[in-house]
């Protein structure tokens, strides 16, 4: 008898359906710590403390991107903030049998350890991990131990990962990287300083889950990844996918069927056409586009808008369906994806359509609604409350800069990445004119202003809700702290928008090689792409075509003063006019004209005249190096509106004076 109740036990479990694996993911990118994220960060971290135990497996990613140079960046670096990054780690790490009290400060380091707190399991490298160096990407992310025994400082609690760059030759990094497939505790064990690799896994209630990294591979003309390369540098989804499937392949030879690819490519429609070449991956966290997939009953931040739904879905090179997922930086929002797979470890995607998935915003309204009030949510020793000890050290710092005032604006100034990147902005034009207005105090014959929307990282000025769902462009707002008062523009706004701060050259070129830059400052405009190169101007009307070929797309150019009276046609529909000997003097970026962003002023230009490393003036500004943009721009402010507010509202793109994109003319 219990032989035949223990055959038909047997026989019902064989006959029974498997049981479906319930994955969440808590996903972000682009973090980059800006002013926003001294409020954002906060929320963003008590969503995440009451959300990741709603299911008992979850994972916490990011796609990369996760600091940038500017004040958020260089606040880690005030000895005023030592004291509380290690008062705050010992509080989150208190289980560990380690001494946090001499941990350092250092630029980046505020960054780093919010994504601690919060408790990251991994991140791709994006591009900006790079900007400062790999000389500061090491000593961010890897611990450093004194001679004498004393952790100084603990890196990244989690790996960062790209099966697409070399380390072999950076001796900055070479040591960090670990080239096998190595599970995710060992990247996190105190005792290992291993912090990159190209993969790693987790297991997860009986269930391995693997997860690869990629980077852009434009990095070496975007960024400063100095001896670390791409391995191709084709940024194609076929070549991307030749270079990353290997990886793939081997983490599903050792038999884990589920994987999350976190990509750092820029902009989503690559990740969508990557998946389609792919097999065996499941997901793709998408970063670098700060594109935000949301469905309607996802609430978004005042001026937000999805730009596809969440999540986006495609059927992979082996058949199988992969979600493809993304939302806004600096903080803005905690992105939810819950799913299920199948024994296989296929997606199912009906589960899919989970009512909880899409883009969390970080802000009081998801917060009370999670929690009942905010204070809960910040409870003494919470992941919110410790890192909102951090964020409001970093407050505390870049206040002062914001009481530093430098002009007057009476209008809203354009500086959102999906508008910098594919239209004439007044941000765009202020700052070319700027840069212009120094240049001519040097040299009275530059005639142009060119330089890049991605170099634009921040509006100044502030969006606020309004009735009905609407919103509302601000110019800067009081801040009774540092003394700012409504439209006055701050050392601390300038910062935040131009926080690369490059310098500026000036560049001799005929008009053929003008074309030849222009041609490639619009070549990859698309109706939904925001490509880093798009320019801004000034000293010049351009007219293009994005529906021509390569090299055909510039129609018009025209050499116009400051009111945009045309002064002399250079191009008429597409072919340059004029004697073609004639030189013209502009002034650009050192970055462009070092061939960033992949620009061609190496390849065009007669003569050369770096700013910054000449032996001039300097004007009344003194915060940022002299003939550099942050100073350029402070410098204008001073001279046209420290008493007269700049007044040019940014306009619909087919109002556009500078910039005309014969596409969209007829909206």
């Amino acid at each position: 008898m219990k032989f035949t109740i223990t055959l038909l036990l047997i026989v019902f479990w064989a006959l029974s359906p498997a049981q479906n694996y319930t994955l969440q993911i808590l996903h972000a990118s682009d973090l980059e710590g800006g002013l926003n994220a001294i409020e954002s960060a906060p929320y963003f971290a008590s969503i995440i403390d009451k959300v990741e135990d709603d299911y008992e497996n979850t994972l916490i990613l990011s796609a990369g991107d996760n600091y940038i140079v500017g004040p958020f960046f260089g606040a880690s670096s005030d000895p005023e903030v030592q004291q509380e990054i290690q008062e705050v780690y010992s509080i989150a790490f208190s289980s560990l049998a380690t001494n946090f009290s001499d941990l350092n400060q250092d630029h980046g380091r505020v960054d780093i350890s919010i994504m601690n707190i919060i408790g990251f399991d991994a991140s791709a490298l994006g591009n900006h991990e790079f900007d400062p160096g790999t000389e500061k990407l090491r000593s961010i992310i890897s611990k450093d131990v004194s001679s004498d025994g004393k952790l100084k400082w603990n890196g990244s609690h989690f790996p960062y990962l790209s099966a697409n760059l070399d380390f072999t030759f950076d001796e900055n990094l070479t040591d960090l990287v670990e080239e096998g497939v190595q599970p995710l505790s060992y990247f996190q064990s105190f005792n290992e300083n291993k912090k990159i690799s190209g993969a790693t896994y987790v297991e997860k209630s009986g269930e391995k889950i693997g997860i690869v990294g990629l980077t852009t591979p434009l990095l070496e003309s975007i960024s400063n990844p100095g001896s670390t390369h791409v391995k191709s540098s084709l940024n194609s989804p076929r070549s991307i996918a030749s270079i990353i499937q290997p990886q793939i392949n081997i983490l599903h030879s050792m038999g884990i069927n589920k994987i999350i690819l976190l990509s750092h490519l820029q902009q989503i429609e690559l990740e969508i056409e990557l998946a389609k070449l792919l097999r065996h991956v499941d997901v793709i966290v998408a970063g670098g586009s700060d594109a935000i997939c949301a469905n309607e009953n996802n609430r978004l931040l005042a001026g937000d808008k999805a730009v596809r739904l969440y999540p986006v879905v495609v059927e992979s090179a082996s058949g199988s369906q992969t979600a493809i997922v993304s939302t806004d930086g600096e903080y803005s929002y905690v992105g939810r994806l819950v799913l299920e797979f199948d024994e296989e470890g296929n997606v199912i995607t009906s589960s899919l359509s989970n009512s909880v998935n899409g883009p969390i915003a970080s802000d009081k309204e998801s917060v009370v609604s999670l929690y009942g009030n905010e204070r809960s949510a910040f409870s003494q020793g919470s992941k919110g409350e410790l890192v909102r000890r951090l964020t409001d050290e970093v407050k505390k710092i870049v206040t002062e800069k914001d009481g530093n005032i430098f002009g007057k604006t009476s209008v809203y100034l354009e500086g959102r990445r999906e508008k910098v990147r594919r239209e004439e902005t007044n941000l765009g034009n202020l700052t070319a004119d700027a840069n212009l207005n120094a240049a001519r105090k040097v040299d009275p014959d530059v005639a142009i202003s060119i330089k890049n929307g991605g170099g634009i990282r921040a509006s100044i000025g502030e969006i606020r809700p309004s009735e009905y769902g609407s919103y509302e462009l601000l110019p800067p707002q009081e801040n009774k702290l540092s003394g700012k008062k409504t439209g006055e523009i701050s050392q601390l706004d300038i910062e935040n928008s131009l926080r690369f701060n490059n310098g500026l050259s000036i560049i001799e070129l005929t008009p053929e090689g003008l074309r030849q830059v222009l041609e490639h400052a619009i070549d990859s405009w698309t109706d939904d792409g925001t490509p880093g190169g798009f320019p801004q101007l000034s000293g010049l009307m351009l007219v293009f075509n994005p529906e021509y070929p390569t090299q055909t797309k510039v129609r018009y150019v025209g050499l116009i003063d400051e009111n945009g009276v045309l002064l002399e046609p250079i191009i008429i529909d597409g072919a340059v006019v004029g004697n073609p000997d004639r030189t013209y003097k502009l002034v650009t970026l050192d970055f462009l004209a070092d061939g960033g962003n992949d620009y061609p002023f190496q390849q065009v230009l007669i003569k050369r005249q770096d700013l910054e490393n000449e032996d001039l003036p300097e004007g009344l500004s003194d915060f940022a190096p002299a003939w550099t943009e942050q100073d350029a721009l402070a410098e204008y402010l001073m001279e046209k509106f420290r008493f007269n507010a700049y007044s040019k509202k940014d306009l619909h793109p087919n109002r556009d004076t500078r910039i005309k994109n014969i596409q969209r003319l007829s909206e």
